[in-house]
């Protein structure tokens, strides 16, 4: 348990991206994706590319700041590179300071290692004759624990895409809890705003005492909720969105618009928006 803990969080932190994807698309391949016959797995570590040796660690107590800053450029990645260069809007403030402490191991939790190991051999993707792949037998956990060839790409995918996260995630204002957030454009206007969120899991659950599939879920196994506090004129926006057990369905996203006195519909091409028009968070990012 203890080595597939090590493995599931180093392929979480290598492989962190955005959530919603409906449905598969993949190369051909075979029909049936599923767990790797003996004789492959055997062959799985020779085919595999070699890997870059990693760069020395940091000593715990280093200070990174503007000055030193280039003496460990392998450490960041191509966008924090450019916040330290200052070519773009958005920059790396001159006092800014990084202070190195000892790397901490957090395992994942014990029941979510248990469901991925009692339950990922019978995970399945399939692909269909329009070249989508369907998820099949997914209960809980990790849907691959062990993501092997062919098509490991696609199996990180869908480990990322329903990766570890609690049953509940809430903040309102009567709890003190609420999510304040600031944008800036590039004509340097400022817009904060704050709202109330709820993102239930409904489908796939892996901590004890949650139902793995809640009754009332109607097919979803994911639904976020988001109601806007400030600014007063964007007050009472709320926004809804569905993501379905069948992963080949497109999710459902409502929009309640507080001048009309009714929700719209949005279309699938919402992905590609602001959340609420005015910021500079795409649905895709989240």
């Amino acid at each position: 348990m203890k080595a597939l803990q090590s493995i599931v969080v180093a392929g979480l932190a290598a492989t962190i991206v955005g959530l919603t994807i409906p449905g598969y698309a993949g190369p051909p391949s075979e029909q049936v994706e599923n767990q790797t016959s003996s004789e492959e797995r055997a062959e799985a570590p020779s085919a595999a590319p070699q890997e870059t040796p990693e760069p020395p660690a940091i000593a715990p107590g280093t200070v990174i700041n503007k000055s030193n800053w280039t003496k460990y450029k392998q450490f960041f990645s191509d966008g924090e590179i450019g916040l330290w260069e200052g070519k773009w809007f958005w920059k790396m403030p001159d006092d800014l300071q990084i202070n190195v402490g000892p790397t901490n191991v957090y395992p994942l939790p014990e029941p979510f290692v248990e469901l991925s190991e009692r339950y990922s051999d019978q995970t399945q993707l399939v692909k269909l004759p329009n070249g989508r792949w369907q998820l099949k037998n997914y209960v809980a956990g990790m849907p691959f624990a062990l993501p092997r060839e062919p098509n490991m790409g696609l199996k990180i995918l869908t480990n990322v895409y329903h990766r570890i996260q609690p049953h509940l995630t809430a903040g309102f204002r009567d709890s003190g809890t609420p999510n304040s957030v600031c944008n800036m454009d590039r004509f340097n206007d400022v817009v904060c705003w704050r709202f109330d969120y709820d993102i239930r899991q409904m489908a796939y659950n892996w901590e004890p005492g949650v139902a793995r599939v809640e009754q009332d879920s109607g097919g979803a196994w994911l639904g976020t909720y988001v109601d806007i506090v400030q600014p007063e004129q964007y007050r009472y926006i709320a926004d809804l969105i569905l993501w379905w057990q069948d992963n080949l369905r497109l999710e459902d996203h409502y929009l309640f618009v507080f001048a009309l006195r009714r929700s719209l519909r949005l279309s699938d091409a919402s992905h590609c928006m602001p959340i609420f028009t005015f910021a500079d968070l795409f649905y895709d990012d989240i």
